[in-house]
């Protein structure tokens, strides 16, 4: 199953292959997590701070570790 399929398949109170995992992840995650993984990663500011790039940058940031970590969805609360 793939990620969707497998959210689907638990909303729908059917048994997916594995549990879904799902988690929220802050901006300072994100950017402490992304210095792991990518080279331009903006420094942690109050949320109001970030530029429409800086922001935009985040979610691929996130994305990327998503992938690398094989997170099902995240709760996305900035």
């Amino acid at each position: 199953m793939d990620h969707k399929e497998r959210i689907m398949t638990a909303l729908q109170l059917e048994e997916p292959d594995r549990v879904p995992y799902c988690d929220y992840f802050d901006p300072e995650s994100i950017i402490n997590i992304g210095r792991l993984l990518c080279e331009d990663v903006p420094d942690v500011k109050f949320g109001i701070d970030y530029s429409w790039d800086e922001w935009l940058n985040l979610n691929e940031i996130q994305f990327s570790f998503m992938r690398e970590f094989d997170i099902d969805a995240v709760f996305q609360g900035f």
